[in-house]
């Protein structure tokens, strides 16, 4: 049985180099999201180890906050007791200035390293030789870029207990149709409802049993790929087939024999069939003909996949719908901006105390941080996005309707009553 209730986590703020020809990059992806039929696009917020190797979306300021510190501080509110940040020079400066005025003490600050270092494997590896976690000990993994997280809910899941990782995946129907996200799956539960689903910002892992893994380190890597649905590439198909019918890059008729006895044959043809007609047909994907999963086959797969003895894996949907706002374009910071200029306590508890602490800080000491209002009203301009930061006015913005934002606030406000 692994420790309970989890105490221990690793927020990650590195990201990894998008080399050059950085601005080709961020208008390609909303290129990519329109030819897949979507309405709304995204210009991402990247860095490369050029020009913009500090451009690290989580040291940008939401509300005059550092991003990456709205889930630090809602870590430390909800107990964690022991916290490795990783991150680079300005992270780390932001990192000592918040723990020094609120007189944390366990939580730890790592460099992510030179350029060829950064990756998702490479944060991982970091953070867990500084928190150096027990055989028994689940550890949270969560981005610094999704602030508005119910670290509660995370560290009191009952599901670490028994299982070595608690994936809670996020759903439209209970995260909302207001922010704009796509979804690729519907996941399906043991009494038959459905969810439209997309990965999950963050996770509940033994590291330690982990590092049996049969891809070894490069396991983050590659499910972290797997995520960006619209990168160049087809990450997520590489990442199934390697996971599911390969062995050591090579297909393997026993892995493939054994996949296809977890999903059933019957149920493997009618999901390809329906990709293959889409594809063919030329249809765009959409809410109704998404590929469908049973979450069962999902967690059984991926124990297939990862090939470690005893491991057990539990995914279930998420009912804080704050798990779906993870802030990487410049339109997630509109949005989530105006969210929290409306919403402030009802959809972050901790607001006051972070924001008082902000208030006293007169300059971060980092010039991506301390010059980002002017940075991103460079963007909002160059990108179309009707978004500005006034020094006397505020922020403002038409990007999206004011009732969507206000619907978003009212959603993560019940869900927070709920809980009391």
């Amino acid at each position: 049985m692994n420790n309970f209730p989890v105490r221990k986590a690793i927020q990650t703020c590195s990201y990894n180099d998008s080399g050059d020809d950085l601005e080709k990059k961020i208008i390609e992806q909303p290129d990519r999201e329109r030819a897949a039929g979507k309405d709304f696009v995204n210009h991402l917020i990247l860095r490369n180890s050029g020009s913009a190797k500090d451009h690290l979306k989580f040291n940008i300021t939401i509300a005059g906050i550092p991003l990456f510190l709205y889930g630090l501080f809602g870590m430390h509110k909800a107990g964690f007791e022991e916290v490795v940040t990783v991150g680079n020079d300005d992270t780390g400066k932001i990192h000592r200035l918040f723990c020094d005025y609120f007189d944390i003490k366990g939580y730890e600050f790592v460099h992510e390293g030179q350029p060829q270092e950064w990756s998702m494997s490479n944060s991982i590896r970091k953070g867990q030789e500084k928190l150096n976690p027990g055989l028994n000990d689940v550890v949270l993994i969560s981005p610094g870029d999704t602030p508005l997280l119910d670290m509660l809910a995370l560290a009191s899941s009952e599901a670490v207990k028994e299982h070595d990782m608690v994936i809670p995946f996020n759903t439209k129907e209970l995260c909302g149709d207001l922010f704009p996200r796509n979804y690729h799956v519907k996941a399906i539960n043991e009494d038959g409802t459905e969810y439209l689903s997309k990965e999950p910002n963050a996770l509940l892992l033994n590291i330690r049993k982990l590092e049996e893994n049969r891809f070894g380190e490069n396991i983050y890597d590659m499910a972290f790929s797997a995520r960006k649905s619209y990168a160049a590439g087809s990450p997520q198909k590489k990442f199934f087939l390697e996971a599911v019918f390969k062995d050591n890059g090579g297909f393997s008729a026993r892995r493939a024999l054994r996949s296809l006895g977890i999903i059933k044959p019957g149920y493997f043809l009618s999901q390809a069939s329906k990709l293959i007609a889409r594809n063919t047909l030329g249809l765009k994907e959409n809410d109704n003909n998404v590929l469908k999963l049973k979450i069962e086959i999902v967690e059984e797969l991926l124990q297939h996949a990862l090939n470690i003895p005893d491991f057990k894996v539990k995914a279930y949907a998420s009912p804080d719908p704050a798990g779906l706002l993870d802030v990487d374009s410049f339109q997630d910071v509109v949005f989530v901006e105006k969210m929290l200029s409306l919403g402030q306590k009802s959809v972050y508890p901790h607001f006051d105390e972070l924001k008082g602490f902000a208030g006293s800080v007169k300059s971060w000491g980092c010039d991506f941080t301390d010059n980002w209002k002017s940075f991103a009203n460079e963007c909002f301009h160059k990108y179309g996005i009707k978004a500005y930061y006034g020094n006397c006015t505020g922020f403002s913005q038409s990007t999206f309707p004011e009732s969507v934002i206000e619907g978003e606030v009212e959603l993560i406000k019940r869900y927070r009553q709920s809980l009391k």
